[in-house]
């Protein structure tokens, strides 16, 4: 009898950790059934260029290459005065019950390059962003942060909302609300800028595993 309420106790534990490792948790992509990156559909601009990879075999013990699965997005690109150009998605979600965007990027050296995130919120409930003519969104915040990809193999990055920091002050609230209050379309979209290492260089590197993710000791 003992034996089985231990047993019963350690499976209770098992499935109470997983519920909770669950929560708080949104994929955004993981590229394994968006090969043609239609579902969600990525947009490309400038001289960059995007395509679904196979993923190189991981070793033994590489956890973050184990949950990389079989694909990423690999995006390559030649500077003109260090910029390359850049990808973004849709996403129209209220992203206020979590704490910060993960992903995993796949270095090739020191000279991968660097990304600029950036994060569009809606202010004027429009579900959709509005530019003008030096593609600065007009009435809602965009937030942004740069990562320096200078590492080989894969790594998992973790930047809390709190790190972004505001690029178009006067333009929207000034606010970081992802929230879906009053008609807003919560965080709008998810966009990627590239930087080369050098003025006329090229960046190479790949992501995976976009997900909006809670953490404890961020809340």
């Amino acid at each position: 009898m003992m034996k089985k309420g231990v047993f019963a106790a350690l499976v209770t534990c098992l499935l109470t950790a997983t519920v909770f490792a669950a929560i708080g948790v949104k994929i955004v992509d993981n590229f394994e059934k968006n090969q043609d990156l239609k579902n969600p559909e990525w947009w490309k601009f400038d001289n960059v260029t995007v395509s679904v990879v196979k993923n190189p075999a991981y070793r033994a013990g590489d956890r973050v290459a184990q949950a990389a699965g079989k694909y990423s997005m690999n995006i390559k690109g030649s500077a003109k005065d260090w910029y390359c150009g850049g990808i973004g998605t849709y996403t129209g979600v209220d992203a206020s019950s979590y704490t910060g965007i993960e992903l995993s990027i796949y270095g090739y050296g020191p000279a991968s390059g660097r990304m600029k995130m950036e994060l569009y919120d809606d202010d004027k409930g429009a579900w959709n962003t509005v530019y003008d003519k030096e593609w600065i969104p007009v009435k809602d915040d965009l937030w942004a942060f740069e990562q320096v990809v200078d590492w080989r193999g894969w790594k998992t990055v973790y930047i809390p909302f709190s790190s972004f920091t505001l690029t178009n002050p006067k333009r929207g609230d000034g606010v970081r609300n992802f929230d879906q209050n009053k008609g807003s379309g919560g965080l709008l979209q998810i966009q990627f800028v590239f930087i080369a290492p050098s003025k006329d260089g090229e960046i190479n590197l790949n992501i995976d595993n976009l997900k909006l993710v809670t953490r404890e000791d961020e809340e």
